[in-house]
């Protein structure tokens, strides 16, 4: 909502009148920041003449390219209140904690969906996934620092999708998920530190609720707090053909380099979420 009525023939003059509505002074910095999120640093410093307690009005004006605008008896404060590095470094603060778009360049990921990703060590590592009737297995990480992807060259699971990653110490273990023809259930360990590298936990393990092996895809799963062994798996769907079958087990995983994939026999108590 403008703070002015329509602009006249005066408006740049010294001493001109400009009617302006009651308001409430804006003395908040950060605010000042907001309104004046116009990231023109040349603007804002012909728009020096705008005291804080009017920041809306320096926002119109600035809009409007009224720059010469500015309310009587204010003159003074504006110099100290809206000079341009001191509005770079409330526009800064107002856009702390806010989502920017970054232009990355170079090389990234195809399109997909369904894939995992974890952080570690300044990085997003980010796993499999599926782009229409393509299913990935290639291992992509983003650095957070330079805002660059790199491709990297490591051999390992096939190609899927709806999988979970966990981040366990210094790997990415990687259970489930699916591919064009069913669910999957085995389990691969992706080591981040030095050398990166997979290994093969198992091709399967055993469920602790049926007498089935576990396999599902849409799962998901976390690292049990205080431990860097055990994953924590919840649901999941698995499919033959076109008839899916949805479950709310849970699954305690132990995952060692001597025995692999062992199974935690465990009672939940209360009534889980249904399938």
């Amino acid at each position: 909502m403008a703070l002015f009525d329509a602009p006249s023939p005066g408006l740049g003059d010294e001493d001109a009148t400009v009617p302006q509505k009651a308001t409430t002074p804006l003395s908040d910095p950060d605010l000042v920041g907001r309104v004046l999120d116009y990231g023109d640093d040349a603007a804002l410093s012909k728009a020096a003449t705008v005291a804080k307690p009017f920041a809306r009005a320096a926002a119109y004006a600035q809009k409007h390219r009224l720059l010469g605008v500015v309310p009587p008896g204010l003159r003074e404060d504006a110099a100290r209140a809206l000079l341009p590095q001191k509005c770079a470094a409330a526009r800064r603060r107002a856009r702390a904690g806010r989502f920017a778009r970054i232009d990355l360049g170079g090389d990234r990921p195809t399109k997909r969906f369904g894939h995992s990703a974890v952080a570690y060590s300044g990085g997003l590592w980010v796993f499999g996934g599926r782009d229409g009737a393509r299913y990935h297995s290639d291992v992509w990480r983003f650095d957070v620092t330079t805002t660059a992807w790199r491709l990297v060259d490591v051999a390992g699971p096939a190609p899927r999708r709806a999988h979970t990653a966990t981040l366990l110490g210094d790997a990415m273990v990687v259970v489930g998920g699916g591919d064009g023809r069913g669910a999957l259930g085995d389990v691969w360990r992706l080591a981040l530190n030095n050398e990166v590298k997979w290994t093969k936990v198992c091709d399967g393990f055993s469920s602790t609720n049926s007498d089935r092996p576990w396999r599902a895809w849409g799962h998901s799963a976390v690292g049990l707090e205080g431990r860097d062994d055990v994953i924590v798996i919840f649901g999941g769907a698995s499919n033959s053909g076109q008839v899916f079958r949805a479950t709310n087990d849970v699954e305690l995983l132990q995952i060692t380099d001597e025995k692999g994939v062992r199974a935690l026999v465990h009672a939940a108590e209360g009534q889980p979420p249904p399938a």
